[in-house]
């Protein structure tokens, strides 16, 4: 088995080495004498071999000893440089910060917090990877990302944090030449003469609509299951098909072509977004600032999901 040495210990014997004495060497290192005699001779023995040679109360370094008093002292030179420098990089908020986003937190939601983030925290490399709430609650709990912004876990694990930013409602969205978009109402004798375009079968989100539903014994007839709002919102949009949206993408414009949200009814049906964290984690101060954005921004980016009377998804292609 390789020896398994501990700064302490090198600390101890260098003390011990440059004071040529275990009495002055415990005094520096405020320890007792038999204490730093003790961690020296643990030292010998997890090297094998003697470093000092006892002549009654004197003390000279042997061969091996005079190799490892070089070696200690670039050693913690380089020890304490490197705590120096995590100690900035802390302070200075450069590092890296690796985060997961729903692919509608990535388009609507994420560019304006970053922008501002990376104003105050320029030497930060942040990376984003875009997925579902179950991938991104996985790469939470294996920790190749920090945080992750994403739709509440229908299942949450008692080692993960969800940290509530806003509710969404979800919607019909039709287009303005669609019966329904006269008095925004989708009477429910008629939930079933249409068909929909719903997120991918099998997703939570899917899940969710379909109990909702189920709840209220009725069973949409299903058009198609998209990986996107965005792609839900196109098609929708062209009449193919009315889409199941949350209604801070969709936006509400009125105007034919354009697509018109439709409450589901008395009882809507709401879900939470919010930041995933592991629980126990002390945030570096990029992380922290990051999460403060998260709370300031997001809220009032909701509030505004209606650009010039344009939808967000609307608004997004006309700049494109």
């Amino acid at each position: 088995m390789e020896p398994t040495i501990d700064l302490r210990q090198l600390q101890a014997f260098l003390a011990v080495a440059e004071s040529g004495s275990f009495t002055r060497a415990s005094r520096k290192l405020h320890r007792s004498q038999p204490a730093v005699s003790r961690t020296v001779a643990a030292l010998e023995e997890e090297l094998g071999v003697g470093l000092f040679e006892r002549f009654g109360k004197r003390i000279a370094l042997t061969q091996a000893g005079q190799i490892l008093v070089s070696r200690s002292r670039r050693l913690l030179a380089e020890t304490a440089s490197l705590r120096e420098e995590l100690r900035a990089s802390e302070q200075s908020g450069a590092g890296s910060l690796r985060l997961a986003a729903d692919p509608s937190a990535c388009q609507h939601l994420l560019p304006a917090i970053l922008r501002e983030f990376k104003e105050s925290f320029p030497a930060c490399a942040w990376t984003i990877l875009a997925a579902n709430a179950f991938q991104s609650l996985e790469w939470v709990r294996e920790k190749r990302v920090e945080v992750a912004m994403v739709t509440r876990p229908l299942r949450l694990p008692a080692l993960i944090r969800f940290e509530p930013l806003f509710e969404e409602e979800w919607v019909f969205a039709v287009t303005g030449a669609h019966p329904w978009a006269a008095d925004r109402t989708a009477p429910a004798r008629d939930l079933e003469r249409y068909r929909y375009l719903l997120p991918d079968e099998g997703s939570e989100s899917a899940e969710l609509i379909e109990r909702y539903f189920a709840r209220r014994g009725v069973r949409l007839p299903v058009l198609a299951s998209l990986g996107s709002a965005e792609a839900i919102g196109a098609m929708a949009a062209q009449g193919l098909g009315i889409g199941i949206l949350p209604s801070w993408v969709l936006g509400g414009s009125a105007e034919p072509g354009k697509l018109v949200p439709i409450p589901f009814g008395r009882n809507p049906l709401r879900r939470s977004w919010g930041l995933l964290r592991l629980k126990g984690r002390r945030p570096g101060l990029a992380e922290h600032a990051f999460l403060a954005l998260c709370r300031s921004i997001v809220p009032r980016r909701i509030q505004e999901q209606t650009i010039g009377g344009r939808s967000l998804l609307e608004a997004r292609r006309g700049s494109e």
